[in-house]
């Protein structure tokens, strides 16, 4: 079984190995790497390296915590984990593919997966039209706002469909009618303060 230290030397070295290939010598003098050490560990075999782990007690290296640099990776581990965990919610809400994709970049094999994996339906065919009801709600909830759909964010998405208790496809489906460009009905839309805006109520974009 490898001892730690040769796991920690075997990591480096592999990284050291990966500079000089790609010829980031920069890299190399970071880690304290001349061109002579650089030189010896070209002349390092495999079977010379299996042959160290047996060998070793003790490592040839000084290492040092960047602790801005840290917790800055630290950070981008944890936003990364909420955004994930915030796509696999909007699933679950019955967020639309091309929703998926404006909001998050999620393509179509991703979405698919993702549904796929929190055991909802495909997801495919037309949805159907909402209620006069539905409507309404949808329409009640971003009054409040006073904000257009392309300006939301996905906490604002996330607290309409829990407003309204209905499905993100739905409220999808809604807000983009009122964005649309190719019909002659008008609307006043909840974010025009009560004038005349070019809100059409379309067929969806897809």
């Amino acid at each position: 079984m490898a001892k730690k230290e040769f796991e920690l030397t075997h990591a480096v070295l592999r990284y050291a190995a990966s500079c000089m290939s790609e010829g980031d010598w920069s890299a190399l003098r970071d880690m304290g790497i001349g061109p002579n050490e650089a030189e010896a560990l070209k002349g390092i075999t495999i079977s010379e390296l299996t042959n160290l782990e047996r060998k070793l007690s003790g490592h040839v290296l000084r290492v040092e915590l960047d602790r801005e640099a840290f917790w800055t990776v630290v950070g981008q581990i944890h936003r990364e984990a909420e955004l994930q965990q915030l796509r696999m919610k909007f699933i679950q809400l019955d967020a639309p593919s091309d929703m998926m994709q404006a909001l998050f970049g999620m393509g179509v094999k991703e979405y698919t997966f993702a549904r796929r994996v929190l055991g909802a339906p495909p997801g495919v065919g037309r949805p159907p039209e909402p209620t006069e009801d539905e409507a309404r709600a949808v329409w009640l909830a971003w009054e409040k706002l006073r904000l257009e759909p392309n300006l939301a964010t996905p906490a604002v998405w996330r607290e309409l469909a829990e407003e309204t208790g209905l499905p993100l496809r739905l409220i999808w489906r809604v807000t983009q009618r009122w964005c649309g460009a190719d019909n002659d009905e008008v609307a006043t839309v909840p974010w025009s303060d009560g004038a005349e805006a070019s809100a059409h109520v379309v067929g969806l974009r897809t």
